[in-house]
C-alpha cells in the first residue's frame, strides 16, 4: 500500500489529510472534490399543520407490552426453577405467572386502543399531498403519503368530539386527538379534517 501511495504523491500536488485517510481506507488516492448534492425541488417542502405532543407517551405505551412480555417470558421459568429448588415459597410461581400474563394482556388491550393515532400531519407547499405520521401497534412511527382526494371528508360533527377518525381511500383509518393536538394551519386543517 505504501508504494502505491508514494507513486501518487507528486511534488506539485500534496494531498490533504482527508484524502490520505480515504486512501488508507479504500486503497486509492481520490481527489478532494466531493460531488455536490442536488437541491430538492420546491414541491418537496413540507410544513406541519397538526402535531400531537403526547404521541411519545402513546408510543411508549405500545412498546411497553413488548418489554412486559419479555420480562414475563424470562421470569416464569426462573421462578419455576427456583421453586422446584425450594428457594421460593409455594405459590410464588402462580403469583408471578398470573401477574405477568395479566399485565401483558392488559397492555396489549390498551395498545390496541392506542394504535393508529396521528402524531403529525404535514402538507406540501402546493397543498395537494399530505404526509400522516402515526403510531402503529408496536409503538413505531409510520408515515403515509396521501393525495388530497384520498382523504374522505369527516362524516360526523367533530367540533365537540375528543377523538375523530380520519378515513382514507385504501390506506386505512387513523385517529385524531382534537383537544390535545396543536393545529398550526387552521384553514387547511379545517378544510380536509373538519373544525
Amino acid at each position: 500500500m505504501l508504494p502505491r501511495l508514494a507513486r501518487n504523491l507528486q511534488p506539485s500536488r500534496v494531498p490533504s489529510l482527508q484524502s490520505v485517510l480515504r486512501c488508507t481506507s479504500t486503497g486509492t488516492l481520490s481527489s478532494d472534490k466531493q460531488p455536490q448534492p442536488e437541491e430538492k425541488p420546491k414541491s418537496d417542502e413540507w410544513s406541519t399543520i397538526y402535531k400531537l405532543p403526547v404521541i411519545r407517551w402513546l408510543a411508549a405505551l405500545n412498546k411497553l407490552k413488548i418489554y412486559q412480555a419479555g420480562l414475563t417470558a424470562a421470569a416464569i421459568p426462573a421462578t419455576y426453577a427456583a421453586e422446584s429448588a425450594s428457594m421460593l415459597s409455594d405459590g410464588m410461581c402462580v403469583a408471578v405467572t398470573s401477574l405477568g400474563i395479566t399485565g401483558t394482556i392488559t397492555l396489549t388491550i390498551a395498545s390496541y386502543f392506542a394504535q393508529n393515532f396521528i402524531g403529525f400531519i404535514y402538507v406540501d407547499n402546493t397543498k395537494t399531498r399530505f404526509r400522516i405520521a402515526y403510531v402503529d401497534f408496536w409503538g413505531k412511527r409510520r408515515n403515509v403519503e396521501l393525495q388530497n382526494d384520498e382523504i374522505e371528508p369527516p362524516e360526523e360533527d367533530v367540533k365537540y368530539g375528543f377523538v375523530s377518525t380520519v378515513k382514507t381511500n385504501g390506506k386505512g383509518s387513523f385517529r385524531l386527538l382534537r383537544r390535545l393536538g396543536q393545529v398550526t394551519d387552521g384553514e387547511v386543517f379545517a378544510y380536509y379534517f373538519g373544525e
